[in-house]
Parts: structure tokens; sequence; C-alpha cells
């Protein structure tokens, strides 16, 4: 058996109400169909209310996703000048969280003592 969505039995509840509008009914039907009625009306409240909060939700992730890429650029832009400003080399770029350049150590050679056989 198929799930209903919650379309599908908005508008059951619609048919079945507007099919009763005009009819002689026993007092308890009437009672049901005016309280499915107000049910009807609070869900398509709330179903317009989600709604809202759905377009709020992607309204903020779009200009969220814009901050953020303007606070990349001008964080890029603020580590040039910080560089240029102390040198690509000075231990102080550390505090900004900028890794120094450094030179790489080469190892130191060692001279063959005359042990070691040679490939031929």
């Amino acid at each position: 058996m198929a799930r209903d969505t919650h379309g599908n039995t908005v508008q059951g509840w619609k048919r079945i109400i507007d099919s009763l509008a005009d009819k002689e009914m026993e007092p308890i039907l009437k009672e049901y169909r005016e309280t499915l009625l107000a049910l009807y009306q609070e869900a398509l409240d709330l179903a317009t209310k989600r709604d809202a909060y759905r377009a709020a939700k992607q309204e903020a992730s779009r200009a969220l996703k814009e901050k953020l890429e303007q606070g990349r650029r001008l964080k890029t832009a603020m580590r040039f000048h910080i560089r240029r400003q102390y040198g690509p080399d000075n231990e102080r770029l550390v505090e900004f969280g900028i890794r120094p350049r450094r030179l790489l150590r080469k190892k130191a050679r060692t001279e063959p003592t005359g042990n070691e056989s040679i490939p031929s």
C-alpha cells in the first residue's frame, strides 16, 4: 500500500468537507465535519508557514555562502599584506597562522670510507 503524502491527505479532507457542505446530516457527522474543517485550515496555515521557513532558510544559506566567500578573499588579501610587511621568512608570521618560508637543510653528505663496494 502506497503512503499518502501530506498533500493527498489534506486534499482528501477537502473533498469530504466540500461534499458534506450542502447535505442534511446527523449532528455527530456535522460536528466531525466542523472539526475536520478546523484541522484543514490549521494544516494549510502550517504548510504556508513551513514554506516560508524553507524560503528563509534558502535565503540565509545563500547570504552565508556570499559572506564566507567575501571573508575568504579578505583573509587571503590580509595574509598577502602581512607577509609583505614582515617578510616571507619572518618567524612572527606564526602569530597570524602563516607558515614562514624556511630554508630546506640539505643532509650532510657522508664521505665514502673505502669499505663500500662499487657496483660495476
